[in-house]
């Protein structure tokens, strides 16, 4: 039988291995950042009127949170604070460390053009909603149908 090898599994593997040898005392979070980063899950879909973004961001906090959006890109920025205070987490023991925490940086570049200037953030149980309404010409225009012999000829 075979076993088709995942690398990131192979390195997973031996981050365990080298924190069970050191006894913890590295973690294996701060050996490799790139594997602990905060990447927020999104959501994107259109209304018709508007696009809306959501992004999870669980742990952060509204005051940690930047949104902008230029030239057709949303920029979401912030940081992720520890679950643990810094002093607390020099004197315990990690046996898992998973919740992530930290900066983010995430751009999302949007399928319509919208106006900036109406767009409203909130933030609520951890999920932020951008409401973006999109510019009148790439709005959704419904378009009634007739009968033929009620068209005027054009």
């Amino acid at each position: 039988m075979f076993e088709r090898m995942n690398p990131l599994n192979e390195v997973e593997r031996m981050l365990t291995e080298m924190d069970r040898r050191l006894g913890g005392m590295v973690g294996r979070a701060h050996l490799l950042p790139w594997m602990r980063g905060v990447r927020p899950a999104i959501d994107l879909y259109d209304t018709g009127e508007s696009l809306i973004l959501k992004a999870a961001i669980p742990g952060a906090r509204v005051d940690d949170i930047d949104v902008a959006v230029e030239h057709g890109v949303v920029t979401l920025r912030g940081h992720v604070p520890d679950t643990v205070e810094k002093e607390e987490a020099g004197r315990v023991t990690w046996y898992q460390r998973i919740i992530p925490s930290g900066p983010f940086n995430e751009t999302v570049h949007l399928p319509a053009p919208v106006d900036p200037d109406l767009a409203v953030a909130a933030f609520a149980d951890a999920v932020l909603t951008l409401t973006l309404p999109k510019v009148q010409e790439a709005r959704v225009k419904h378009i009634a149908v007739r009968p033929a012999d009620s068209v005027p000829d054009m």
